[in-house]
């Protein structure tokens, strides 16, 4: 370890089995579990699947998951933060439906911003907004709205367009996503489009360390 995660300070003291305290304010941490957690953290940064880095790490899946979620709850709040505190305006917008799940409850749209950053925003159900009487008139509105994307896709490129392809290939890793927990998917995918690999180790070591021992 080179510094405490919770105050910045370098001067860690070792302890016994395998621990280390803080010269500063006292924090005391297990370098077994640091080890783990760091691991972890690369996993996620490598954009490993919960199963996929549980595997490598010979670790079992739900210590993986209940991190991964931290970690993702943790980059919701931040990429929100961040949003709040740029106080640009939008070059362009654009609503984009993914339609994966075979049930019209399960479909999601949101909303994609192009602030010089892709910033993402949650639209109501879909099932809300259209009432479908029979398999076919569902089969039909599918079918439209996935061609009305891909003509939106091949009318021109720019950073909206760019992040959806992103978007759709980042979620061929995973076989369905709870419709609860779709925006912490999303936002993800939001947080690796915008920032370069080193910018995100530094924002997602800062978030998740303070997460897990504050």
């Amino acid at each position: 370890m080179e510094k405490c995660f919770l105050c910045g300070r370098k001067r860690l003291y070792r302890l016994q089995r395998g621990y280390y305290r803080c010269s500063g304010c006292g924090k005391k941490y297990s370098g077994k579990k640091v080890a783990l957690d760091t691991a972890v953290l690369q996993g996620f940064l490598r954009r490993e699947s919960v199963q996929e880095c549980a595997r490598n790490l010979g670790h079992h899946y739900g210590g993986v998951q209940k991190r991964y979620a931290l970690l993702r709850r943790l980059l919701v709040n931040f990429l929100h933060a961040e949003h709040e505190k740029s106080g640009g305006r939008a070059l362009e917008f654009d609503e984009y439906v993914y339609l994966k799940a075979d049930s019209l409850k399960r479909w999601q749209n949101f909303l994609s911003f192009d602030y010089g950053y892709i910033y993402n925003v949650m639209l109501p159900s879909l099932a809300q907004k259209y009432h479908i009487a029979s398999q076919r008139d569902l089969r039909e509105l599918k079918t439209f709205l996935l061609l009305h994307r891909i003509a939106k896709l091949q009318k021109r490129e720019n950073r909206i367009t760019r992040f959806w392809h992103f978007f759709e290939n980042h979620m061929l890793r995973y076989r369905g996503v709870d419709s609860d927990k779709f925006i912490f998917y999303l936002k993800e995918a939001e947080f690796f489009f915008n920032y370069e690999s080193k910018r995100r180790q530094e924002i997602a070591t800062e978030l998740y360390f303070r997460g897990l021992y504050a």
